[in-house]
Parts: C-alpha cells; sequence; structure tokens
C-alpha cells in the first residue's frame, strides 16, 4: 500500500513539475539552439526584479548561461526581449536583434492583475512609530551573476564542456600545463597569470562516442609527461542492448604539440605505483581479473607481462604505499585496507552521491522489467566510473559532492561542492578541507605542486551532466 502512494506521489511531482515548466518550453528549445552571442537585451519596461510573472523565465534565461542587458546596451548578435500588449492580451516576445525576426512567444495570463495602476507613493513619507526601529533594505543587483567560488579561487569560462582534466608544471614560474579531455579529442592550454590559451590538440585515431578517464604522469623519467587518454564508443542494438568499447592512447607532447606514443591499447589505462597498467573489458565483464604493464621501447609503448588483479582499476588507490590501498566499500565510504585483504575501519565521512562517465556492459542473459516480452528486454547495465582518488605527497585527495542538481524539470541546484584531503594515520584515515566549496559541480581534478599546499585545478559545470556552462577553477590552499 505505501508503495502505491510513494508511486502516486512521484506521478502528481512529476506531472506538477511538467505543468510549471510548459509554459517556458518553446523559449527554452530556442535558447538552446541558439548558436549566437548569449546576450539578452531587455526592452524598456521589463524589470527582472519587479516583474513576478516573468520570474521564471529570467531564471531560464540565467541557468542557460545568458546575460541580462539592460535596454539600449545590447549589441547587434544577441537576442531581444520584449513585451507588447494588444486587444487586451500581453506577449512575451524573444527576437534576434540583427533582423527582428521572432524566435518564440508566451501569451501571459495574468494581464488583469499588470494592469492595474498601483497607487501613487504620498508625497511625504509617514513617520515611524515612536521605538520603531528603521531598516533600509540592501540593494539587489539582479542582472550581477553570483559568484562560485571564494576569494582563492581565480574562476576562467571555458567556451565548450571537457568532461577530465590534468595538468604539468612548467619551467616559468606561476605558467603550468592544463590538459582538457573532449569527446572527440585531447586538448592542451597554457594557463599564464590568469590566461588560458590552447597550444595543441590531439584528435582521436579511433571513431569515438565519449571521454572516459584522463591521467597524466611521467613513468620514463624524461621530464615530459605522458597523457592516459580514454573514450568509449557505444555501439547500440535494438535487441543486443549498448556495448561500450575502449579506445585508449598513450598521448606525449612533442615540439609539433601532441602525438600518440602508442598503438590502440583498447582497454581502461591508469598510472599505479610507478607504471603505467592496462586492463582490459571482458565480453560480459565490466574488467578482467588480470592488468597488462606497459614499457617503452625506442620511443613506443606496448604492452607487456600480465599481473592478476582483483579490482576496477578505477575504483581503488594504491595508497599508501608500500602495502596498503583505499577502497570504495559496499557503503560507499573509503577503507584503508591492506594487499593481502585486511581491511581496517571505514572513513566515516558522506562523500555525496556522484557518477562520473559510464560504461555499458551487455548482460549474458536478459533481463526482465515486467513480463517476458521482447521489448522489455534489459540487455546492458551501466556502470559508471567512481570520482577520481589522487595521491599526492603521502596524502590522498578526493570530490565531496555536496551539490544537488534539484526537482527534474523545475529545480535549480543548490549546494557546494568540494575536495578533501585524507591522511592515513596508525589510528586509521583522517580527513580535512583545504580549499573553498564552490557553487558548480566538480566534473574533476587535477593538483600542481608538491607537499600538502598543492594548488588545485578544477573542472566544473553547472549542471551535474557537465551539460552546462563549464569552467575552469584554480585554487590556493588554506
Amino acid at each position: 500500500m505505501y508503495r502505491h502512494i510513494a508511486v502516486l506521489l512521484l506521478g502528481l511531482l512529476a506531472c506538477a513539475s511538467l505543468a510549471l515548466a510548459a509554459d517556458w518550453s518553446q523559449f527554452g528549445k530556442r535558447l538552446d539552439d541558439w548558436q549566437g552571442v548569449k546576450d539578452v537585451v531587455l526592452a524598456d519596461g521589463i524589470d527582472p526584479a519587479a516583474d513576478t510573472v516573468l520570474t521564471p523565465l529570467i531564471d531560464l534565461l540565467l541557468e542557460k548561461g545568458f546575460a541580462l542587458v539592460p535596454g539600449g546596451a545590447g549589441g547587434a548578435d544577441g537576442l531581444i526581449l520584449q513585451m507588447q500588449s494588444a486587444g487586451g492580451q500581453t506577449m512575451v516576445l524573444l527576437k534576434r536583434s540583427r533582423d527582428g525576426a521572432l524566435l518564440a512567444r508566451q501569451r501571459l495570463h495574468s494581464t488583469a492583475a499588470a494592469a492595474v495602476p498601483a497607487p501613487a507613493a504620498p508625497a511625504v513619507a509617514a513617520a515611524p512609530a515612536a521605538g520603531a526601529e528603521t531598516r533600509t533594505a540592501p540593494a539587489r543587483n539582479l542582472l550581477e551573476s553570483r559568484p562560485l567560488a571564494g576569494s582563492r579561487t581565480v574562476l576562467l569560462p571555458l567556451a565548450e564542456r571537457p568532461r577530465r582534466v590534468a595538468v604539468w608544471p612548467s619551467t616559468s614560474v606561476g605558467v603550468f600545463d592544463i590538459y582538457l579531455l573532449h569527446d572527440d579529442s585531447l586538448r592542451r592550454f597554457r594557463y599564464d597569470g590568469g590566461r588560458l590559451k590552447e597550444t595543441a590538440r590531439f584528435a582521436s585515431p579511433a571513431k569515438v562516442s565519449r571521454a572516459l578517464y584522463l591521467e597524466a604522469a611521467d613513468a620514463d623519467g624524461d621530464g615530459r609527461p605522458e597523457l592516459a587518454a580514454v573514450w568509449a564508443e557505444d555501439i547500440i542494438g535494438v535487441y543486443q542492448g549498448t556495448d561500450s568499447h575502449l579506445h585508449a592512447f598513450l598521448v606525449e607532447p612533442s615540439e609539433g604539440g601532441l602525438v600518440a606514443a602508442s598503438d590502440n591499447l583498447k582497454g581502461y589505462l591508469a598510472f599505479s605505483r610507478g607504471h603505467w597498467r592496462l586492463q582490459q573489458r571482458g565480453d560480459h565483464e565490466l574488467f578482467l581479473d588480470r592488468a597488462l604493464g606497459l614499457a617503452t621501447k625506442d620511443g613506443h609503448w606496448a604492452t607487456g607481462k600480465a599481473q592478476p588483479v582483483d579490482r576496477w582499476i578505477y575504483d581503488h588507490a594504491d595508497w599508501p604505499p608500500p602495502h596498503q590501498r583505499v577502497v570504495w566499500n559496499d557503503d560507499g565510504r573509503l577503507a584503508l585496507e591492506d594487499l593481502q585483504g585486511g581491511g581496517g575501519a571505514p572513513l566515516l565521512l558522506d562523500f555525496g552521491r556522484y557518477e562520473g562517465p559510464a560504461v555499458f556492459v551487455p548482460l549474458e542473459s536478459p533481463q526482465y522489467r515486467s513480463g517476458f516480452s521482447r521489448q522489455d528486454q534489459i540487455l546492458s547495465r551501466r556502470a559508471p566510473l567512481p570520482r577520481r582518488l589522487l595521491p599526492a605527497a603521502g596524502v590522498l585527495y578526493s570530490l565531496i559532492r555536496g551539490r544537488s542538481p534539484g526537482l527534474p524539470l523545475v529545480g535549480t541546484p543548490t549546494g557546494k561542492d568540494r575536495l578533501v584531503r585524507i591522511h592515513a594515520t596508525e589510528e586509521g584515515l583522517r580527513a580535512d578541507e583545504p580549499y573553498e566549496a564552490v557553487e558548480a559541480f566538480i566534473v574533476d581534478f587535477g593538483l600542481l605542486g608538491k607537499g600538502t599546499a598543492a594548488r588545485a585545478v578544477l573542472l566544473l559545470n553547472e549542471k551535474e551532466d557537465s551539460q552546462g556552462a563549464a569552467y575552469l577553477a584554480v585554487q590556493e590552499s588554506e
């Protein structure tokens, strides 16, 4: 009975959400399709603070990354938002600035209330009652965006939406390289005093669908990083489910940019205990119980001898050396265990709900939701990558998902994400938070520098699925 009531409440909530969001659906589609300058000029008579009927539309514009510009201050390449009244009807119009073309419109249903003139303000303000305290509400500019991060963070907007990040130091003070993995390429940027410039690009030689994983390390000791770039190619069959084929390359910087230093390794690639290791996927398994070491000969990396492993190469960290590692247990907590299998008490810290890019694995035997029809089969399972565990200078870093996406369709994200630093002590694992929290979703992160005061580089996004506006944040520790 309680299950039926819960399902009914969820259904009512979903219907209510659809009803609230449907009024501006035409605007939302046009805004998603817009490829020009993301400025919206508010025509004369539109006040985002006073026009409460337009509040959902104003919130929609801000969530999609549009800047609201007062009337007369916009350029010729953006959009215009107007209100027009005729025949007792008030319409909200979205137009293209350069030619006035109409892109979307919506009829307002509260015109009668809006047509009633407001009473004139008295010429002399009434004196406050005796003993009453006079307070003036602080003015708030609704067109000014709220900062995503604190005073110890440099925020850099990105034109596109990368999925993974890695960093590498430079010989110049205050200058370093930032590597961003996109769904089709690996790109290198030079960070110099708050400026970001793309310097090289490596397009995936294989047909790929999504970016999965990126890591930078120097296994051969030449002072230059090797970049492990891993992508997934999703093969979708009507009655076979989705099958994620893996494509992995070791990429190295050269005078001409970024070049492949290995063939397509077709597996999970990661750096562990001073070596690159490759773990492959089975036909119906997320990972196989062996890992291949990589070695270089004449500048080319290739696989070597296989060693047995008991875990996915991405769901733990071989830290601290030499005989321990930290793993995610069944309760979603970090626990310290010996390589021989002995375990310790978990770290009682709520890391929040997190899902990285997913790998789809076909099921050997189809499952059924209900009944036995062919269209009701579950043919594959979805396995998301866990959050990054990054050892550095004797400590371990990870991220805490404290931000929530809110209700579907009408909700707005709330809360903050932050990095956590984990220490191994004789009593077990201990944690602290050396960096400021940010009002955005941390998609991935990298560390630069030695010691426990490393500089953090965060890859941020306005949306949990990385489909919103993206930023890079460079943070100094406390």
